[in-house]
């Protein structure tokens, strides 16, 4: 099953770097892409003690459950709110 996983988060890292590069300027790029990546390995990082504590305090699995469902509706909201940073005219006439 972890080489399944593997495989995925694999397939779907590299998506990162092309929606932030559509989204986001140029010289921003380095500086988003680094927080993105901190941001993601201090969530798989601390996601299994977080767990972990939550399984042992409630001796079920529905609390990550909802938890994880709140997070993600949470992040659907953003992504409904974020309006892609507008591009100049120069990088439109060279893409």
């Amino acid at each position: 099953m972890a080489v399944v996983v593997g495989f995925i988060y694999a397939g779907t890292m590299p998506l990162y770097a092309v929606v932030i590069r559509e989204n986001f300027p140029l010289k921003m790029m380095g500086t988003i892409i680094g927080g993105t990546a901190m941001a993601g390995s201090l969530g798989m990082s601390t996601g299994p003690l977080l767990g972990g504590l939550i399984y042992d305090r409630f001796g079920s699995y529905v609390m990550m459950y909802v938890g994880s469902w709140g997070m993600g509706l949470a992040a659907m909201l953003v992504l409904i709110a974020f309006r892609p940073f507008p591009r100049r005219q120069a990088e439109m006439a060279a893409a």
